[in-house]
Formats: C-alpha cells, sequence, structure tokens
C-alpha cells in the first residue's frame, strides 16, 4: 500500500513539475509577418512604380522613338520600287537602327532592373527594421517571417506592421 501511495505522490508530483513549465513555456510571446504582402502593399504606399517610370520616362520615350524609326526604316526598305543600290542603303540603315534599338533596349532593362532592386533592397530593409524596432518595443521574443503553413490571425503582425510603415511615411 505505501508503494501505492508513493506511486501517486510521484505521479502528482510530476505532473505540477510538467503543468509548471508548460505555464512558463507559454509566457513567450509569438508572431508572424508576411514579408511578400509587406513588400507588395509597402510599394504601393511608397509609390516606388511611379517613382521608376518618372526617372525612366525619358529613356524609355527615346527608345519608342527609335522603335518607330526602326519601323519606318522597314517600311522604306520593303518598297518594290527600289532601285538596287538605294534598297542596299536601306537595308544597310535597317540592320544598323536594328542594332542600335536592341542595345538601347537591353540596356534600358539592365539599368530599370538594377534600380528597381535598388528600391527593392531600400523597401525590404525598411520594413526589417520597422519589424525589429515593433518586436522591441511590444516584446516579443519570437517574430517569424512567412514561409509556413499555417499561422493564426491572432499571430498575424502584417498588418500592425504596414500601419506603422504608413506613420513612418507620412512623417
Amino acid at each position: 500500500m505505501t508503494k501505492n501511495i508513493k506511486a501517486i505522490l510521484l505521479i502528482l508530483i510530476s505532473s505540477m513539475v510538467l503543468n509548471f513549465a508548460i505555464a512558463q513555456a507559454t509566457s513567450v510571446k509569438f508572431g508572424v509577418v508576411d514579408m511578400a504582402r509587406l513588400v507588395e502593399e509597402y510599394s504601393g504606399i511608397k509609390g516606388v512604380q511611379g517613382i521608376l517610370q518618372e526617372e525612366f520616362s525619358a529613356k524609355d520615350e527615346a527608345l519608342r522613338a527609335l522603335a518607330l524609326e526602326v519601323k519606318q526604316a522597314q517600311d522604306l526598305t520593303m518598297d518594290i520600287d527600289l532601285a538596287d543600290g538605294t534598297r542596299k542603303e536601306y537595308e544597310r540603315r535597317l540592320l544598323n537602327l536594328d542594332r542600335e534599338y536592341a542595345r538601347l533596349a537591353a540596356e534600358f532593362r539592365q539599368d530599370y532592373n538594377l534600380r528597381r532592386n535598388e528600391e527593392l533592397y531600400k523597401m525590404q530593409k525598411e520594413i526589417t527594421d520597422t519589424i525589429l524596432e515593433y518586436a522591441e518595443q511590444n516584446q516579443y521574443d519570437l517574430i517569424l517571417e512567412s514561409g509556413m503553413i499555417y499561422a493564426s490571425d491572432k499571430l498575424q503582425l502584417t498588418d500592425s506592421i504596414l500601419d506603422v510603415l504608413r506613420q513612418k511615411l507620412e512623417k
């Protein structure tokens, strides 16, 4: 009978220790952010696309003008009534224009992508810094970034972080 009492006491003490450990573990504060959504919505709020369009509008216009010139040269070259020497001259001009257009288009895409990536990097840094500030101010122990299958709404901090980013832009 004393063995049964000892076993019951051991089980009771073990369950109390386990309950205490679980109670301590639940005091950890978790949060989750959807980084893709933050970047997408923050870029819209910040107007990054408009900034890039304004910055590259002159190059884009020059590229369009050159495309029109290439089209006109193609039309002239296709004219059936051209003399053989004139046709060769127009074909050479068309070839040079086509090469120039391809070079400028590739240069434009490269410059645009480089600039877009710079803006994306700056935005991601701003977002990450804001998340860290938010975590410290609100005493979070762990904030996870996307990459998970499921997180309940009570863990979602994406909207709160967006609000903080909006407030920073208004200042």
